[in-house]
């Protein structure tokens, strides 16, 4: 089976989007984090559900060991005891990795076609990747530390969020409300510690990782993760939270913010545009599909009580049209036109859905240059030529000449075949210059 490293190696696009999903488990470490402190905050007002606190400040622990393992091979376990047993020195033998793949099933391109790619990881190998990052034998005591940390963490969580909820409603009790209180801060204590240390792991990496090869970031990766660190961590935090927290975090992670340049990279655009749901089809297959299960289960919502019912195994799906087994609760099936009708009105729905989507799409690409939309209209595979504006093929020799020879080879590709129309005039022209 492939390495993880070999899918995100094989492009500059793929290696943008490695970059942009290491950030992505490190910006959810961090807001997991704010969320615990807000509403250990509150507890501490006995305002608050200090089990909850706990839970996020749990998660906010295992996005940073995801974090931690992503970037060193590109992917890891999504099972949370195989996850802790990566930073357990004794642990003998090696977790296999398994997200890289659940993600690339999600592109609707594949399903479950797509190539599969995992690698074993154990305490060595993720030692090994940040120690040359970091001085003395700090890899080795904060890599120990951390594991014992999420280890037993993850036991707390499971008692916390499950067996302890039937002592967690109690209010004001004299023993178990200090107890939770005291649970909280600490599952606080140690994901503020641990962000800390990431993020002068992190800065460290993006400063000194340029003198390696597989690890080589795009050049502008320091001021992209930097200008991501305002634009989708500092920000929201100080729309969604308190000064207190906003200026804790802040201070927390300062040593990526510290990385900004004082003027912005125009090569940032590059890696955004590689980033952008329309190029990668894994992150727009997950979003599409999160918005219509949500969907699909306010539909469900508002069927009324009185047609489910606890029946045999078998049930019908009223919006997929089909039968699948299910235990438990079933929906009778509705008569014919009333099963018509909802298909006709989830089918509008989603129709609608789609117009939006398209229409967001393309007044975002409408922000960029002739040149850069033509670059990202090359680089999209999920939909044909014939989903954007024609007038968008009316593009300037000059704007034209400046595309790459792969971006012209790529685009042409895609509209070579087209038999008239602005498109038809534009395949004319690339074919002329690619032949230069």
């Amino acid at each position: 089976m492939p390495e993880p490293n070999e899918y995100w190696e094989a492009s500059d696009e793929g290696r943008a989007q490695k970059l942009y999903a290491g950030f992505c488990e490190f910006a959810s470490s961090v807001l997991d984090y704010c969320e615990g402190r807000r509403l250990l905050d509150q507890g501490r007002n006995s305002s608050g559900r200090l089990n909850w606190s706990a839970t996020a400040s749990y998660y906010s622990l295992v996005h940073s060991g995801r974090f931690l393992l992503f970037m060193a091979v590109g992917d890891f376990p999504t099972n949370h005891s195989r996850l802790a047993r990566c930073f357990n020195r004794e642990n003998r033998a090696p977790e296999p990795t398994d997200w890289l793949s659940k993600f690339l099933a999600l592109d609707y391109r594949f399903g479950p076609m797509a190539t599969r790619y995992s690698t074993d990881v154990d305490f060595q190998r993720v030692h090994d990747f940040w120690a040359p990052f970091l001085a003395g034998n700090e890899a080795t005591n904060f890599l120990v530390w951390f594991g014992t940390v999420l280890d037993r963490a993850r036991d707390l969580r499971n008692e916390n969020n499950y067996e302890a909820l039937l002592i967690a409603h109690e209010y004001r009790h004299w023993e178990m409300t200090e107890v939770f209180q005291h649970l909280a801060t600490q599952m606080q204590d140690g994901a503020r510690q641990v962000i800390g240390s990431m993020a002068q792991w992190y800065s460290a990496y993006l400063a000194q990782a340029s003198s390696t090869v597989k690890s080589k970031p795009l050049p502008p990766a320091a001021e992209f993760i930097a200008t991501y660190v305002a634009k989708r961590i500092e920000e929201p935090v100080r729309d969604w939270y308190s000064k207190d927290v906003a200026e804790e975090t802040s201070e927390l992670i300062r040593p990526l913010s510290n990385l900004r340049a004082p003027v912005e990279n125009p090569e940032v655009k590059e890696i955004e545009l590689s980033v952008d749901w329309a190029v990668f089809n894994p992150k727009r297959s997950l979003m599409t599909a999160f918005r219509d299960k949500t969907r699909l289960l306010g539909k469900c919502i508002r069927t009324p009580i009185h047609d489910a019912h606890v029946g045999p195994e078998r049930s019908a799906n009223p919006w997929h049209g089909e039968e699948e087994l299910k235990p438990g609760i079933h929906v009778n099936p509705p008569k014919a036109k009333e099963r018509k009708r909802d298909l006709a009105m989830l089918r509008k729905e989603l129709h609608a859905a789609r117009s939006v989507e398209r229409l967001q799409l393309i007044n975002q690409l409408n922000k960029l240059t002739a040149k850069e939309r033509l670059e990202a209209i090359a680089r999209d595979q999920g939909h044909p030529i014939q989903y954007y504006p024609a007038e968008w093929a009316m593009i300037e020799t000059e704007q034209l000449m400046l595309l790459e020879r792969g971006e012209k080879a790529m685009l042409l590709r895609k509209i070579e075949n087209l038999k008239k129309g602005p498109w038809r005039q534009l395949a004319l022209r690339l074919r002329a210059a690619c032949e230069e």
